[in-house]
C-alpha cells in the first residue's frame, strides 16, 4: 500500500464517459490520506510500499512524476492528509507533516498548486505555498510563473541539515519568511519577500563577540 486514505473521490468528463474511459479520472480527492517516506543514509527518498511484492521501496523520480503530471488535464486535491518521514541519516524520532492540504490543477497550458501544512515542532510551525505556471511542453524555458511561500518559526539549524554544504552552520535560530516572486523561464522579474529572524547564532568562529540575534 502505497497511500491510505479515509475516502477516495473521482470524477471524470463527459468525454470519458462517453468513451468508457475510466483510467484517467479529470479529477480525484484524497480525504485524509496517509503516506510514509524514508530518506536513506545516501541522501535519496523512497515511499514506502511502493515497489515490488516483497514491500521493497523505489527512489521518486521527481522529474518523471513532474512530466506526468503536466502531460494530463486533470485535478488533484488532498484533504487532511499526513505525511511521515522516516530519516536514516539521523537517529531522532520519524517527522509526522499534519493538517496537509494539496491542490493541483493542470490543463492544457495552464498549471497551478497550493498547500499548506502544520509541520513537526522540529521543523517549525506552519508552512504554505502556491505556484501557477503558464506554457506548454516539458522545457519551462518559456514559462511564465509565479509563486507564493509563507513560513512560520521555521527551525534554521533542522532545515539546513538537509543541504549538507549548509548543515552545521547555525547553532540556533528560526525564521518567518514570506515571499512572492514572478518570472519568465529561469528570469526573476518580481521578487517580494519579508523575512523575521529569531534568536540566530551562528556555529563556530563566527558565533563569538555577539549574542543571538534577532529582527526583521
Amino acid at each position: 500500500v502505497v497511500v491510505t486514505a479515509k475516502e477516495i473521490r473521482l470524477g471524470v468528463t463527459v468525454r470519458a464517459l462517453l468513451h468508457g474511459n475510466f483510467s484517467t479520472p479529470s479529477r480525484i480527492i484524497l480525504v485524509s490520506p496517509r503516506l510514509s517516506v524514508v530518506r536513506d543514509s545516501s541522501g535519496r527518498y523512497t515511499v514506502l510500499g511502493f515497489g515490488d511484492q516483497r514491500g521493497s521501496t523505489r527512489e521518486i523520480d521527481w522529474h518523471g512524476g513532474l512530466n506526468d503530471a503536466f502531460k494530463q488535464s486533470a485535478e488533484l486535491i488532498v484533504r487532511d492528509g499526513s505525511v511521515r518521514l522516516l530519516d536514516r541519516r539521523r537517529s531522532d524520532a520519524p517527522l509526522v507533516f499534519s493538517s496537509v492540504n494539496i491542490k493541483l490543477e493542470n490543463a492544457a497550458d495552464t498549471h497551478s498548486v497550493s498547500g499548506e501544512a502544520q509541520l513537526p515542532p522540529a521543523l517549525g510551525r506552519t508552512l504554505a505555498f502556491s505556484a501557477t505556471v503558464e506554457g506548454t511542453g516539458e522545457h519551462p524555458e518559456a514559462w511564465k510563473w509565479r509563486a507564493r511561500f509563507d513560513g512560520q518559526a521555521l527551525q534554521l539549524p533542522m532545515w539546513l541539515a538537509y543541504w549538507p554544504q549548509y548543515q552545521n552552520r547555525f547553532l540556533t535560530g528560526s525564521l518567518d519568511v514570506n515571499a512572492d516572486m514572478a518570472g519568465e523561464g529561469p528570469k526573476l522579474a518580481h521578487l517580494k519577500m519579508r523575512l523575521g529572524a529569531h534568536d540566530l547564532m551562528p556555529a563556530g568562529t563566527a558565533a563569538h563577540g555577539f549574542s543571538a540575534l534577532s529582527g526583521q
